[in-house]
Order: C-alpha cells, then sequence, then structure tokens
C-alpha cells in the first residue's frame, strides 16, 4: 500500500476539510461549496480490506503476468480477483469524491484528479476483461465494463446501484476530453490550475467547445 501511495503522491495528499457533498453535482456540475477546517487522510484503499490488499494491488499494476500462467485454472481465479479489486477501487474513487470536503479551489482541482484517476483504472478494467474475459454476444468490451462496475455498486439493501451506467458513461466522457487538455500539456496540471474558471463542468458534451480548450 505504501509503494501504491508513493507512486500516486501526486494524487494523494492531506486535504482541507470543508462541509460534505451530499449529491453527485460533485463531478458531474460546477456548484461551490463552503470551506470549513480539519484535515483527512486521502485513501481509495483500506488495509484492512480483504478484497484490496497489497498483494493484489502489486499484480493488477502489470496485467501480463497473467499471460505466463500456465494453469488455467489459477488463470481464472486471479483473473477473477483482478477485476473485482479494480472495481472496487474504481467504486471507492467514486465514493471519496462525493464525500471529499475541501475548499473551493483544492475541490476543483482534486475533481480533475478524481476524473483522470477514475479514467485510468477504468481503462486497466477494460484491459483485464479484454483478456478471455466472455460475453454476450453483441457485448462490447466497454459495455461489459461499465455493467460489471454498475452492479458492483449496488449494495444489498439498495435496490437501485450507488453508479449507473448513464452516470459512468458522462464521467468517461468528460475525463476523455480532460486528459487529451492535459496531454496538449505534458500532463501538467499547471494548465488546470492556472484557470480558476477551469471547471470539470465544462468538459460536458454540453459545454465541451472549441471556444473552452482556445481560452
Amino acid at each position: 500500500v505504501d509503494e501504491f501511495f508513493s507512486t500516486n503522491i501526486d494524487k494523494f495528499v492531506l486535504i482541507e476539510v470543508s462541509s460534505k457533498r451530499a449529491s453527485i453535482s460533485y463531478i458531474l456540475n460546477d456548484e461551490k461549496e463552503e470551506t470549513g477546517e480539519g484535515s483527512l487522510d486521502h485513501q481509495i484503499i483500506s488495509p484492512d480490506d480483504p478484497i484490496i490488499n497489497q498483494d493484489i494491488i502489486a499484480e493488477i499494476n502489470d496485467p501480463s503476468l497473467l499471460v505466463n500462467l500456465s494453469d488455467s485454472r489459477e488463470f481464472e481465479n486471479k483473473k477473477k480477483l483482478a477485476c473485482t479489486a479494480i472495481t472496487n477501487i474504481i467504486l471507492n474513487i467514486y465514493d471519496l469524491s462525493l464525500k471529499d470536503q475541501v475548499s473551493t479551489e483544492i475541490l476543483r482541482r482534486w475533481q480533475f484528479q478524481h476524473l483522470i484517476l477514475f479514467l485510468e483504472y477504468y481503462e486497466r478494467l477494460e484491459i483485464y476483461c479484454s483478456i478471455n474475459y466472455e460475453r454476450n454476444k453483441g457485448e462490447t468490451i466497454k459495455s461489459q465494463v461499465i455493467t460489471m462496475i454498475e452492479k458492483s455498486s449496488k449494495l444489498p439493501d439498495q435496490i437501485a446501484p450507488r453508479l449507473k451506467a448513464t452516470t459512468i458513461s458522462t464521467i468517461l466522457n468528460k475525463a476523455v476530453r480532460a486528459k487529451r487538455l492535459l496531454e496538449m500539456a505534458s500532463d501538467n496540471y499547471n494548465i488546470v490550475y492556472a484557470f480558476s474558471d477551469l471547471d470539470p463542468y465544462l468538459f460536458t458534451a454540453k459545454k465541451i467547445g472549441v471556444v473552452n480548450f482556445e481560452r
């Protein structure tokens, strides 16, 4: 776990506490929150989590390790375990994106980092699903991954999933556009930090446009 955080130090930092976000507007729109006092450790992995532990984290970072397994049963077991772990990480990231308590400016920066982090783990899950993972006729890897996340987000005592397919698609679309902007700046987040009015909401299909990129 320590190694995981050390390699993502730019994403996991000590942040200021603000009033609690209670809705999905945290990552879907540009609403603001008032600031507060205090601090919290931003974590997506719990040391006590039986599914997401240090050993499995080391394995899921390199999907190619599965290809070298000669035992088909071990291959299937580790593949399913990896998909379960990555799905849980994605859900943890999503939950944290709703609960982070930060000042307005730090909140805006975290929104971008959550988008990119969400996309990174989504793409990693896509890789695992593409490795001989069975799909129904006409089902794509993308739809399979989105369905997997949606089903895993439903708690036993809930009727509907916490994260619906349409919401996942919206987040991914914004994340892809945000990533393109970062790539134009050689993955330097300062291009985001430099403009206080540059909000993730601008990367939705309704808001995106040439003007937003040429500013």
